[in-house]
């Protein structure tokens, strides 16, 4: 039990600058303009339900949700329009 209270307030943590870089660099690699942070910002919004208005607000949490949607190649553009 203790564990998951753990796991639950590292969720809530902000992100690190280690995390803050590999997630731009999972972006590069995966986004049809990379330099587009509107875009970035609109496909992050969309895959945490929630507005993001810069990518180091983001919780350790949403950091996982977000590596992992990279990761898996789940960059896809229709996610990103409004």
């Amino acid at each position: 039990m203790q564990h998951s209270t753990h796991q639950k307030t590292n969720d809530q943590a902000k992100i690190t600058a280690k995390q803050l870089r590999l997630l731009h660099a999972l972006w590069h690699l995966q986004a049809l303009d990379d330099d587009d942070r509107e875009q970035r910002l609109r496909w992050a919004s969309r895959n945490l339900g929630r507005t993001v208005s810069t990518f180091s607000d983001l919780t350790a949490g949403e950091f996982r949700k977000l590596r992992e949607a990279l990761e898996l190649g789940q960059f896809e553009a229709q996610s990103v329009r409004l």
